[in-house]
C-alpha cells in the first residue's frame, strides 16, 4: 500500500509541475477543470445522488459554472473569493457547534460553491505566478503531512471525535509549526521582501489551521453517508476530494493573502 501511495503521488506531482511550470496556460486550466469535475462527481454521492444520469447532470452543472467562471474571473473573481472565505468561516462555526445541515439539496449546492471558488483561486493564482501557487499548495499539503506525523507521535487530545476521531490538537499544532518552517523556506524561494515576512508567516499559520476545517467538513460529509473515502480514482490515496479537502478551504484565504501582499 505504501509503495502504491508513493508511486501515485510521484505521478500526480509530475503532472502538476509540468502543467504549472512548463505547458501552456490552457493545459493547466484543463487540468484543474478535470479535477474539479471529478470532485463534483464524488460530491454528487455526498448529496445522495445514486443514478448515473443524475450524477452526470450534476457534473454538467459544474462544467457550466467553471466555463462561466473562466470568462468573469478577472472581473468578479476577487469578490467571489472574498465570499468564499467568509463561507468557510461560517462553515467553521457550524462544525464546532454541531449544527451542520444534512439536507441533500444543501449539500449539493455547497459542492458547487466550494468547487467553483477553489477553481477560481487556482486559476487566478496561476495567473499571478506559478511559483506562488505552488508555495500555497505546499503549505496546505505540508500542514496535513506534519499534522499526521505529529499526531501519530504526540497526539492525545481529540480535536473533533464525532467527526474525525483520528485528528488531535497536538497534530494540528505540529502541522502549524511545520508550516511555519515551510513558509520561511518558500519566502526565500519566491523572493518575498523582508518587510512582508511577518504577514506571510502569520498568514501561513492561519492557512494551516483553516485547511483543517476543509478536512473536517469532508470527513463530516463522508460520515454522513457512511463511507471512508470519497472515491478510488487515486490508488492508495482515495478520491479527488480526499486529496484536496484542505486545499479547497485554504485557497480563498491564501489568495487574499497573496493579493494583499502584492497590492498592499
Amino acid at each position: 500500500m505504501l509503495v502504491q501511495r508513493i508511486i501515485t503521488a510521484c505521478i500526480l506531482i509530475a503532472i502538476f509541475l509540468l502543467a504549472n511550470f512548463v505547458l501552456p496556460n490552457y493545459v493547466f486550466l484543463l487540468l484543474i477543470s478535470v479535477l474539479t469535475l471529478l470532485g463534483a462527481l464524488e460530491w454528487a454521492g455526498f448529496g445522495g445522488l445514486e443514478k448515473s444520469s443524475h450524477k452526470v447532470l450534476y457534473v454538467i452543472g459544474m462544467l457550466l459554472l467553471i466555463t462561466g467562471a473562466y470568462f468573469f474571473k478577472d472581473r468578479w473573481g476577487l469578490s467571489i473569493i472574498i465570499f468564499g472565505a467568509l463561507w468557510w468561516c461560517f462553515r467553521f462555526v457550524l462544525l464546532i457547534t454541531d449544527r451542520q445541515n444534512n439536507r441533500k439539496d444543501s449539500i449539493l449546492l455547497s459542492g458547487y460553491w466550494v468547487l467553483l471558488v477553489a477553481w477560481l483561486c487556482l486559476a487566478l493564482l496561476h495567473q499571478i505566478s506559478p511559483g506562488i501557487l505552488l508555495a500555497g499548495l505546499v503549505l496546505v499539503w505540508g500542514a496535513d503531512s506534519f499534522a499526521y506525523f505529529a499526531g501519530k507521535k504526540f497526539g492525545k487530545t481529540k480535536l473533533a471525535p464525532k467527526i474525525s476521531p483520528g485528528k488531535t490538537r497536538e497534530g494540528v499544532l505540529g502541522g502549524t509549526l511545520g508550516v511555519l518552517v515551510l513558509a520561511i523556506i518558500s519566502a526565500y524561494l519566491i523572493d518575498l521582501p523582508m518587510d512582508k515576512w511577518v504577514y506571510w508567516l502569520l498568514g501561513a499559520a492561519f492557512i494551516s489551521l483553516i485547511s483543517v476545517v476543509g478536512d473536517l467538513y469532508e470527513s463530516w460529509l463522508k460520515r454522513n453517508i457512511g463511507i471512508k473515502d470519497s472515491g478510488t480514482i487515486f490508488p492508495g490515496h482515495g478520491g479527488v476530494l480526499d486529496r484536496i479537502d484542505g486545499v479547497v478551504a485554504a485557497m480563498p484565504f491564501y489568495f487574499l493573502l497573496v493579493y494583499w501582499l502584492i497590492n498592499g
